[in-house]
């Protein structure tokens, strides 16, 4: 969760609320677009790093799975 809101949100963002946010920013479509192109490209990597690293099972598990869910919230 955020400590402040995006369009009204705190959590549960959309690739359209970021997209929304980034406008509203004054970026354009095309680097909006690019930046969040580039968060669902990476995942995998991300989650590489954390398999790796030096957390305990369960927060790297936990840790892990919020990277999927994000992503996959980024897509739709």
């Amino acid at each position: 969760d955020l400590a402040l809101t995006i369009g009204g949100k705190r959590s549960r963002f959309r690739r359209m609320d970021w997209a929304r946010f980034g406008s509203w920013c004054g970026l354009p479509s095309k680097a909006i677009e690019s930046v969040l192109d580039g968060f669902s490209a990476n995942v995998e990597r991300a989650i590489e790093i954390v398999s790796r690293s030096f957390l305990p099972d369960e927060p790297r598990r936990a840790y892990i799975d919020l990277l999927r869910r994000n992503t996959a919230e980024l897509a739709a």
